[in-house]
Parts: structure tokens; sequence; C-alpha cells
């Protein structure tokens, strides 16, 4: 009963938030161009079209989701202190965070199977439509496959950044601050090493490689199998809501 009262208060804020959030983008992308071309007498250079074909929905609720799944301390304080537990807060977040993916991953692909589509071509829509869609020789399985792995794919982002900011808030202000900067400058590092040896020819058909083929769903005939992906992302999901879970059951009230 509790955690169906903490989702209830949870969602209803944060569904809010994201209509808010949705207006704002159609605002400031649309409108706001409208009237600058209307007021400047340059509306012909006003395309309707072009601004629906790139409107960023989908990047827009991803970068929500980071930012309400980072930031829960208020949340987090306001329901400790009225005899809530922190498994209880937990798993009321994490439901109003999955409500949230179900909501927002459906008006995301819908905006997307009706409007950009039809513009910009299914290849070029979202990873599932350019390297999946033809794995499936029915609509309805490729619609509902999309809808299910750009799902994942957003559960992952969120358990991922819970445990991140969970684990986070245990660290002293000095060590976040060092986090902060350092974590981007590694990653960075990283990604940049990492290219260097994906385009290295003695990188080729070592056990990485394979290793990628393999969650990626690449099979003898080039054609990819969508199922090893979802498998792992699936798994990835359950083991970061699990380090998420242990390091909010460590979280504390800050001294005021």
């Amino acid at each position: 009963m509790k955690i169906r009262q903490v989702t209830k208060m949870l969602l209803t804020k944060d569904i809010k938030t994201l209509i808010y959030t949705y207006l704002y983008t159609f605002a400031i992308l649309m409108v706001l161009p409208f009237l600058i071309n209307l007021l400047t007498g340059t509306l012909k250079y006003f395309s309707f079209t072009s601004i629906l074909k790139n409107m960023p929905f989908g990047t827009v609720f991803s970068i929500y989701l980071i930012v309400i799944s980072s930031i829960s301390y208020e949340s987090f304080k306001m329901f400790i202190q009225n005899g809530i537990s922190r498994r209880t807060f937990f798993i009321g977040k994490l439901s109003t965070l999955m409500i949230l993916i179900l909501i927002g991953d459906f008006i995301n692909l819908l905006f997307g199977y009706l409007i950009q589509i039809p513009l910009v071509g299914y290849e070029r829509f979202n990873l599932f439509m350019g390297s999946y869609a033809g794995f499936f020789h029915n609509v309805f399985a490729s619609v509902l496959f999309n809808y299910l792995m750009s799902g994942l794919l957003l559960i992952c982002l969120v358990t991922f950044v819970m445990a991140f900011g969970s684990a986070m808030s245990l660290l002293s202000k000095r060590l976040q601050r060092l986090m902060v900067i350092g974590i981007p400058i590694i990653g960075i590092i990283l990604i940049f090493i990492a290219t260097s040896l994906w385009h290295s020819m003695a990188y080729k058909g070592t056990w990485m490689l394979n290793l990628f083929k393999l969650v990626v769903g690449f099979n003898a005939g080039n054609q990819l199998n969508p199922f090893p992906l979802i498998s792992f992302l699936l798994v990835f999901s359950i083991v970061f809501a699990a380090i998420a879970r242990f390091f909010f059951s460590k979280k504390q009230l800050k001294r005021e």
C-alpha cells in the first residue's frame, strides 16, 4: 500500500514535468522559429516539415529520464521523514520510472511511426529500425519489438544513472567533485582507445570483437538478430537495479 502511494505521488509530479518538457521542446523548436520568421519577414524560409522530421523528442525524453533518475534527494528526504523506508522509496521510485518509460516510449514511437518515418525513412529513425527491423517479416512483431528494445535501452539508462547517482551520494563533496571531473576525462580516453583498437587490423578477429558480435546478434548471413541484445539489456538492467538498490539502502539524510 505504501509503495502504491509513493509511486502515485512521484508519478503525478513527474508526469506533469514530462508534459511541460514536451511542450517547452515543441515551443522552442517549432513556435519560436515560426514567430521569429514571421516578425522578420522571412516566413518563406520556415519549414514545418523540416522541423518535424528533426524533432528530438526521443533525445529530450532520455535527458529528462537522466535528470529525474539522478535527482532524488528532496523526495527521499520527504518520504524518509514521513516514515517511509528506503526499500519502499526505492521500489516506488523505480516503479515510477518504469511507468514513465512505458508512456514516453509509446509517445515517441507513435510520433516516429506517424510523422518521422514517412519523412526520413525507417533506417534513420532509431537503432532497431536501422539494424533489426529486417529480422521480422511481420509488421506487428517489428513494431512490438521496437517498443520493447527502445524501452529496455531506456531502462538500462535509468538503472545505470540510479546506481551511479546513489553511489555518488555516499561520497564526500570533495570526492564527488573529483569524480565529476575525472570520470568524463577517463571516459573520453577509454572511448579513444576503444576506437583506435576497433579500427586496428590487429584487433579484428579477437575475442572482444567476437563477444561484441555475439551481443549485437551477428550471424552467418550478416542478418542481425535482436534477441541476444535484448537479453543483454535485460541482464544489464537487473544488475544495475540491484546495485542501485544496495546503494539506496546506505543513503543518509544530510545534516542541515
